[in-house]
């Protein structure tokens, strides 16, 4: 998880994959990290002051972050966006 304060989703580039730690042993690792709320009393909501980097079995990196919670008022369709960072060597 990368902090928008940290590094703007657009600024992030290959160069900063450098000393970023991936967490390889958890695939659930995002989680529900990207969103809060949702509970009985509480609307769901997205947090837009993150992203993720994500490297694929082939070894490409990408950042993904999320761009909505809903599709169509309907809760439990998220979307998402995504740009290849680096491809595999």
């Amino acid at each position: 998880m990368v902090m928008e304060a940290d590094i703007a989703y657009e600024d992030f580039a290959a160069s900063d994959l450098m000393g970023l730690s991936l967490n390889t042993d958890n695939r659930l690792a995002m989680g529900a990290s990207w969103r809060g709320g949702g509970g009985p009393n509480q609307a769901p909501s997205m947090l837009d002051d993150r992203y993720f980097i994500v490297r694929d079995a082939q070894g490409n990196h990408y950042k993904l972050r999320w761009v909505s919670l809903t599709r169509n008022g309907e809760r439990g369709r998220p979307s998402f966006e995504y740009t290849l960072v680096q491809a595999a060597e």
